[in-house]
């Protein structure tokens, strides 16, 4: 399984929290794993720490204990749940629920265009361009 950390600087230590391995899946209510889910924790310096799901729907990280662990994916809505030395594995069910709006994006010009995917999500980027 591979790790895709967002952050890891080390800087999230909490001396009365003891370090835990947290793995588990993220899978919809339908039984359908999400890879690409987002799976994190809000950590001491008030910056998210976490990792992406593998093609399979399975995270492994470090966390600390008594932090609440968040799982989220677009188009579905999020699950908490709260970290002890035996929580591992850990298994996020998440309901379809949240819409994204519809939006129309209108411009004129010429320039260099970019695309980026999040989650599920596609971002078309214009990168430069004449006015």
């Amino acid at each position: 399984m591979a790790n895709n950390t967002i952050r890891d600087t080390g800087r999230d230590t909490l001396d009365t929290m003891a370090a835990v391995q947290v793995s588990g899946t993220v899978s919809s209510t339908t039984g359908e794993t999400l890879p690409g889910a987002h799976v994190y924790y809000i950590g001491s310096d008030g910056q998210a720490v976490g990792t992406v799901t593998d093609a399979n729907g399975a995270f492994s990280m470090t966390a600390r204990e008594g932090v609440t662990l968040r799982a989220t994916f677009v188009g579905y809505t999020g699950q908490e749940v709260s970290i002890t030395a035996a929580s591992s594995p850990v298994a996020f069910v998440l309901a379809p629920g949240v819409d994204i709006p519809e939006f129309e994006v209108v411009g004129e010009g010429s320039g260099n265009m970019g695309a980026l995917a999040i989650g599920g999500l596609l971002l078309l980027l214009v990168l430069s361009g004449d006015r």
